[in-house]
């Protein structure tokens, strides 16, 4: 697929032009878009979604594995500021969007640093990334996944879960992007947000949307256990707070994984 020569659903509101693009099948939709935008000036917040995705990529290199029925999006937003500024992005698109999802009646919590579970099982994905434009600007491509109805998941660590096992939804076109517009916008005010105030408010709103908060979990990197400890919530860099046996830790998302103790 070549973004340059899809046609775009142009919408507008009072402070941004969005331009949406959809394809059956595609390799990537965050890769597609970071491949569009370095030939391109962003001028619009870009958002192409997918019905398929044959090599849809998850943090650390994954394979996101394409699920029966499923909004699998990405969206390009063109930066104001230094990449710097932007540093814990993902928590504060985490916190939207886990803030969107309990609107709807799902019982939703956010894993550090970009997993959405319910009930312990992962419901969906946050992929951030970033790239410069062809006149040198800033800009993040944010995938999602967020699975719609239910398949045979594998029994893995994440125990994955789909919104129909909580919700009775009858997933029509219309309702899929009624969902992933809202989520679109969700995505584009935590940009915002972290471009004016940094990580801040999310710190603060972290306790309320955070899965394992104030309990037990193991620490892992590299599959091997880093330390057991009592989690205790983020600081301003989007670092993971923890207390441990000896003292206060904290951990940059990267290679660091968690589990439920």
């Amino acid at each position: 697929m070549t973004m340059a020569d899809k046609g775009f659903l142009e919408k507008k509101n009072p402070r941004k032009t969005f331009l949406f693009s959809h394809v059956e099948q595609t390799t990537s939709t965050n890769s597609d878009l970071l491949n569009w935008v370095k030939n391109e000036s962003v001028d619009a917040v870009v958002v192409l979604s997918a019905d398929r995705q044959t090599a849809g990529r998850g943090t650390r290199g994954r394979l996101w594995k394409n699920p029966k029925n499923a909004l699998m999006f990405s969206v390009a937003v063109a930066l104001s500021n230094p990449i710097q500024r932007y540093v814990g992005v993902t928590l504060t698109i985490g916190v939207k969007l886990v803030e969107f999802l309990r609107s709807k009646g799902l019982d939703a919590a956010l894993k550090w640093p970009n997993d959405i579970v319910v009930n312990h099982r992962k419901l969906a994905g946050i992929l951030v990334e970033n790239t410069k434009s062809k006149d040198g600007v800033n800009a993040l491509i944010v995938g999602v996944g967020l699975n719609l109805e239910q398949a045979d998941f594998e029994l893995d660590e994440y125990q994955a879960c789909a919104v129909s096992d909580f919700l009775n939804q009858r997933w029509t076109p219309c309702l899929k992007e009624q969902w992933m517009e809202s989520m679109v916008g969700n995505i584009v005010e935590a940009i915002d947000e972290i471009q004016e105030f940094g990580l801040a408010k999310t710190v603060t709103e972290w306790k309320n949307v955070a899965a394992y908060q104030d309990e037990m979990i193991d620490l892992y990197q590299d599959g091997e256990i880093v330390c057991t400890a009592l989690v205790q919530g983020i600081d301003e860099s989007g670092r993971l707070l923890v207390s441990t046996s000896t003292g206060m830790r904290a951990f940059m998302s990267g290679m660091i994984s968690l589990r439920k103790k």
